[in-house]
């Protein structure tokens, strides 16, 4: 779960030091719950509908992405 990874990020910071490519502040965690958010709505469309093709199952992700990105931004720029 989100919250059992994050000391592991922490910890893998604080032992390897910072660098572009570790991100284990905001960004790191709105990623978890983005994903999560992601899986739960195509398991769901999946338990409504039954099996989904694997390019279905990529759009139904790109748009639950972008709606949350969306979203995310209009409430950073109010």
């Amino acid at each position: 779960s989100l919250h059992d990874a994050l000391p592991i990020c922490a910890f893998a910071d604080a032992l390897l030091g910072t660098c572009r490519q570790l991100s284990v502040g905001p960004e790191a965690a709105l990623s978890l719950i983005m994903g999560e958010a992601v899986r739960k709505f195509v398991a769901e469309e999946v338990h409504a509908h039954g099996s989904l093709s694997d390019a279905e199952k990529m759009r139904i992700s790109l748009t639950v992405a972008t709606v949350i990105t969306f979203e995310a931004g209009v409430i950073t720029f109010a």
